[in-house]
């Protein structure tokens, strides 16, 4: 089993490497690397569920530990995509934003410490940890659409109407069992968590540590969507007979 280092242990190797060591300023130096680590995975809606690897600190693998360092000095530097993140002003980035902070600090590490096997992994345990995959898809359907209404030259008005007015139905249709689908879903995911907070159980302790983060923040999506939607709320807790944040209540110990 490779070691891992929590993110204090990072924070001091940083700290270390740039000179900062037994000096008046450490502690408040480490608790703003703290903050800014912090504003990164907020600004870029990455789970701590998924740093956690199944204990209760964010920590990293030994093969992370050259990513989190090149990511970290990013910050403490005040330079480089990371900070840069953190900085402006917009609150949502795109799967270039994304791409570009991996790329940079793959450019920054010493690549001959890692095998490309190990680079490849690191790399896409950093792409999924902040979302890159799902945002590149979902950017991929905007362009698609707008694809659509730039290619109907050969249709006279009329008929380029009549074809968005399809295309449109066709969206509200997939959009729709989308919906009945996620809300099935939902009711689903609370019945199973409902049965094991009854029975005692810890809801996923079955699971390898990787999985159950997946579940973990897939539940914490979950419960954030039905607290935002009044009638979701009404039909889940009316169908248990409590409230969502009863039934989700061991996510309060995560």
């Amino acid at each position: 089993m490779s070691k891992t280092y929590s993110l204090s242990e990072v924070i001091n190797i940083v700290l270390e490497e740039n000179g900062i060591k037994n000096t008046v300023s450490e502690e408040s130096t480490k608790r703003q690397l703290y903050r800014a680590f912090d504003s990164l995975l907020e600004r870029l809606g990455a789970s701590k569920d998924i740093l956690k690897k199944g204990g209760k600190n964010l920590q990293f693998k030994e093969e992370e530990l050259l990513f989190s360092k090149a990511l970290l000095s990013q910050l403490y530097l005040q330079k480089g995509t990371a900070y840069k993140i953190i900085s402006k002003k917009e609150t949502s980035f795109s799967s270039q934003d994304i791409m570009d902070l991996i790329q940079s600090i793959i450019n920054e590490i010493d690549q001959t410490q890692l095998s490309q096997d190990e680079l490849k992994e690191v790399a896409l345990f950093y792409a999924r940890l902040f979302g890159y995959f799902p945002a590149d898809l979902i950017e991929q359907c905007h362009q698609l659409v707008d694809a659509f209404a730039l290619n109907l030259q050969d249709f006279p008005f009329e008929e380029q109407v009549l074809y968005l007015n399809k295309f449109l139905r066709t969206l509200k249709h997939e959009f729709i069992l989308r919906i009945v689908e996620s809300t099935i879903n939902m009711r689903d995911i609370a019945e199973i968590i409902t049965a094991d907070n009854d029975e005692g159980e810890i809801p996923y302790s079955f699971c390898c540590p990787e999985v159950r983060e997946t579940y973990i923040k897939r539940d914490k999506n979950v419960l954030e969507k039905i607290q935002q939607d009044p009638n979701l709320r009404t039909y889940i807790e009316t169908s248990f007979g409590r409230k969502v944040e009863e039934i989700f209540s061991y996510l309060n110990a995560e």
